[in-house]
């Protein structure tokens, strides 16, 4: 007896899935469509996952670079801000009116805050993971701290002498 194949909804529902994915794709390409509410309302998901996708790249990036300090905080606010508005306003060339969107603000600032927190996210694992000889050191001392009460990084007699290597290999990578 010859198998039959039969048409199930999910595979009518993956299908307009398809079609809404191509027709979202030609909205985010369509270079000064001015959209509006009506004829673009998937605008702020798109800005959100925007904002998310370049979050999570940014935070490899600097995590591989080994970037340090307040200029991650900087590189992750400007791009999270700066790009998705240089899309929206001059790519896209949206004019917003004070209710379209949800108001100007809102489409400003959707998604920046989980965004930066991604990126945070990443960026602490990719250098944490890169800096394992520092992670093992830091655990000693925080034991030393905890165990014998004492704060002094030579409490262990070696640790001295493990902080300046660790000190000088850093500063040779960069």
């Amino acid at each position: 007896m010859p198998s039959r194949t039969r048409t199930t909804k999910a595979d009518i529902d993956d299908g307009k899935k398809t079609s809404s994915l191509s027709i979202l794709l030609q909205k985010m390409m369509a270079v000064d469509s001015k959209p509006t509410e009506e004829t673009f309302e998937e605008l702020p998901n798109v800005i959100f996952w925007m904002r998310a996708v370049i979050g999570a790249a940014l935070g490899i990036f600097l995590g591989v670079q080994k970037f340090i300090g307040a200029s991650v905080l900087m590189h992750c606010l400007n791009c999270l801000f700066f790009i998705p508005v240089t899309y929206v306003y001059l790519y896209l060339g949206v004019k917003t009116d004070s209710d379209q969107f949800g108001g100007i603000w809102k489409l400003l600032w959707l998604g920046v805050a989980p965004a930066m927190g991604l990126c945070l996210l990443v960026w602490i694992y990719i250098l944490t993971a890169s800096n394992e000889q520092q992670v093992e050191l830091l655990n000693t001392m925080l034991v030393n701290v905890t165990v014998n009460g004492t704060h002094d990084a030579s409490a262990e007699g070696g640790n001295v002498d493990k902080v300046a290597e660790l000190q000088s290999n850093d500063a040779k990578e960069f």
